[in-house]
């Protein structure tokens, strides 16, 4: 019967555990002297060994004849816990064992001697799913435990667990594991199982991985079908887009090649990318960029894509830092939404349009510091060389010339910002009201509405009772906000007003109040 290669690679000493030395080596010193703790807890990510190392150290304190901290994986002891038959060892979820009743039942068991082995050892995985009557109740066998007890407690988020079980602990924090080293673990399963792994596959799945040893072996096992593993077997095997495919997403993002980026996605989408993945390595791939356009020389091991690193100093060279930052909190927005969204396609594609349609932006108005609407400093550039300057006035300057913004010139501009959105809000609407119900949508479209920004506000101005109550609602103004942020290539929020209404609200709740049959708590 096959059995999963993270299983059966799954280390039987301490020695064998990658990346965590830091742990092992105290674990097997604790073993050698007998200085052993009653509690553990074990704390990190997943895939990190903690587990693992769960198990090896019940075997080492039961072992009969250890080495070195180690078990020796022959005595009767430690052949009993590898093959699942010993008693006095075991494991418990917290995940599908978090009640109190779970707890009570096993503070009944611990009273007794171990059937076969020097010491009882409970391994609690998950142990921040307890409730708070579990953790009460396993603090109570933790404040006095037996002679012959030990807990090995694991979890991957430590601010869940009580500070009353923390203190009765002594902790281990597991780290992520260096690509390198999973990297070399990977090369070392592969040639023993008979796999041709090329070496940069073997990076690009430590990579993917994330520093957990457990998932990079499950990804290796995923690609071993292929003949000879290599970087796009990963990428077709796993469903991801290749380095070449991320590396001409952002060409075409910094050249403005709108459909292109389009054109591209939707052929990756339909080889079985997932737009969701795409969008992740994409933003990986800025954000090594930005990583090297602020500390050009920052080490390689911290860069999280796979992309060659020549390409990465290209980008940072002729792409400007506020750009990027603009760029990866577009990606961030819309991996958000596309946790609820039903069709995460069309949200990869609107933010492709919004990173390509966007291209320069930032770099003009850093060229441009004025305080008006971004569009009206591209189009107008009013440029006016100072000597005297009117009274109630305005002086700023762009380094080459100043300009003045007299009242007359502040008219202007906001005259100008209210005929720059009448196209934009077309635009708008095309991405906020495909996600709203259809008696909302109906309304945007019989209805006439007049936007006014205001800085970076943008107000729907209503002159209906019924409408302000339908259109002044959180969901609605939040996918306005959004979709405004998107085409005006900055953070916007909507709001609905109409003359009256606070005062009409208050008028509502004052007319209730002289019936006594209501109530305000």
């Amino acid at each position: 019967m096959y059995q999963a290669l993270y299983r059966k690679w799954r280390p039987k000493t301490f020695d064998e555990v990658v990346g965590q030395e830091h742990i092992t080596r105290t674990l097997k010193k604790q073993v050698e002297t007998g200085r052993l703790s009653h509690a553990y807890l074990f704390v990190g990510t997943r895939g990190t060994g903690k587990t693992t190392c769960a198990r090896i150290l019940a075997k080492a304190v039961n072992c009969e004849n250890p080495q070195n901290g180690n078990p020796c994986g022959k005595c009767a002891s430690c052949r009993a816990i590898d093959e699942g038959t010993a008693l006095d060892i075991v494991e418990m979820d917290a995940a599908s064992n978090s009640k109190v009743e779970d707890v009570r039942s096993l503070r009944e068991e611990v009273i007794y001697s171990p059937a076969s082995l020097r010491k009882r050892v409970y391994i609690i995985d998950e142990v921040h799913m307890l409730s708070n009557s579990a953790f009460n109740a396993l603090l109570k066998i933790m404040e006095e435990p037996p002679e012959h007890l030990m807990f090995i407690l694991a979890t991957t988020e430590l601010n869940k667990v009580p500070a009353t079980i923390l203190s009765r602990c002594q902790k281990h924090s597991f780290k992520r594991i260096e690509t390198s080293l999973i990297s070399d673990q990977l090369m070392k399963i592969a040639s023993a199982e008979g796999f041709m792994l090329q070496s940069d596959a073997a990076t690009l799945l430590g990579r993917l991985s994330e520093g957990g040893m457990r998932d990079a072996i499950s990804l290796l096992d995923q690609c071993s079908s292929a003949g000879t593993i290599t970087t796009d077997t990963v990428y077709d095997v796993l469903g991801l887009a290749g380095n070449r495919e991320i590396v001409s997403a952002l060409k075409c993002i910094k050249e403005g090649k709108t459909q292109k980026a389009i054109e591209d996605f939707n052929r990756l989408w339909s080889n079985g990318k997932d737009p969701a993945a795409f969008l992740t390595d994409l933003t990986a791939l800025i954000r090594d960029v930005l990583l090297l356009k602020i500390a050009p020389g920052v080490s390689e091991s911290i860069l999280s894509s796979s992309c060659n690193v020549s390409e990465l100093r290209e980008f940072a060279d002729s792409m400007e830092k506020a750009e990027l930052i603009k760029d990866a909190g577009l990606l961030e927005k819309s991996l958000g939404i596309m946790k609820t969204d039903k069709n995460p396609k069309t949200e990869a594609e609107l933010c492709l349009i919004s990173l390509c349609e966007d291209v320069g932006t930032v770099k003009k108005t850093e060229s441009v510091p004025l305080s008006c609407d971004v569009k009206h400093e591209i189009k107008q550039e009013k440029r006016l060389t100072v000597t005297d300057a009117p009274e109630n006035s305005e002086v700023l300057s762009n380094g080459k010339a100043d300009i003045v913004f007299t009242d007359e010139t502040r008219k202007e501009v906001k005259e100008e910002e209210q005929r720059d959105l009448e196209d934009p809000w077309e635009q708008i609407k095309a991405i906020f009201m495909p996600g709203l119900k259809q008696s909302a949508r109906s309304i945007f479209d019989n209805s006439r509405f007049v936007p006014e920004i205001k800085g970076n506000s943008l107000v729907l101005n209503v002159t209906d009772d019924f409408l302000y109550g339908q259109l002044n609602r959180t969901e609605i103004t939040d996918a306005i906000s959004s979709a405004a942020s998107r085409v005006l290539g900055r953070e916007i929020s909507a709001s609905v007003t109409k003359d009256g209404a606070s005062n009409s609200s208050v008028h509502n709740i004052k007319e209730l109040s002289r019936f006594p049959e209501v109530k305000f708590i």
